[in-house]
């Protein structure tokens, strides 16, 4: 499709997004995996409200990194393709300034996906987090390659940004509905060491 739609410069361009990406994506990965064993320890032992104020922490470090970022990609577009591409030309420098401000909008929205299906790995719900794994890697881009394939060049440069949108609703009613289950289900039992400490008292 890109040869089609925009030749050798389109798939260098495209280079171009997927080396940036492979760069922000594994500090994305790295800012929720890394409190994931904190969040599944405290949810195992039913500290629910500390392993919830650890999941803020993730949220708001995965939101914060995305949203650098976004503005980094859209602020320096010539920059960014001139570490990847040492001499582009310049039909590269303009394709690839359009398609990184576009590509750029994908990292507003993307943490919600990538925070909440690290919280739902922490957890053990693993239905959920593979559901957003497999809807943002595979049905969704497949899904809007077909509708937006009358777009040609821009409708590719699209599908990133909108499947990041589809899959942040989708992880907002994911979370929305296990709260809503969570908030129905009764208080853990106190363990032996809390009965111990309230006996001391």
């Amino acid at each position: 499709l890109l040869l089609r739609f925009g030749g050798e410069t389109a798939v260098s361009v495209y280079g171009v997004l997927m080396y940036a990406d492979g760069i922000i994506q594994p500090l994305l990965y790295g800012a929720c995996d890394s409190l994931q064993p904190a969040i599944g320890f405290n949810w195992g032992a039913g500290e629910y409200k500390r392993a919830l104020a650890i999941e803020k922490y993730c949220f708001t470090a995965c939101a914060v990194l995305s949203v650098l970022f976004a503005v980094i990609l859209m602020c320096v577009p010539e920059g960014i393709t001139k570490l990847f591409i040492s001499s582009p030309d310049a039909a590269v420098t303009e394709m690839a300034r359009s398609a990184l401000m576009i590509f750029a909008c994908t990292y507003f929205v993307r943490w919600i996906s990538f925070a909440a299906q690290a919280f739902f790995l922490a957890i053990g719900k693993s239905a959920q987090a593979t559901a957003l794994s497999v809807c943002v890697a595979l049905v969704f881009p497949l899904l809007l390659m077909g509708i937006f394939y009358a777009l040609d060049l821009y409708g590719l440069w699209i599908n990133t940004p909108v499947t990041a949108g589809i899959a942040g609703v989708m992880a907002i009613a994911l979370l929305a509905a296990f709260f809503v289950k969570f908030k129905k289900l009764p208080p853990p039992e106190p363990s032996l060491s809390d009965a111990e400490n309230s006996d001391a008292r």
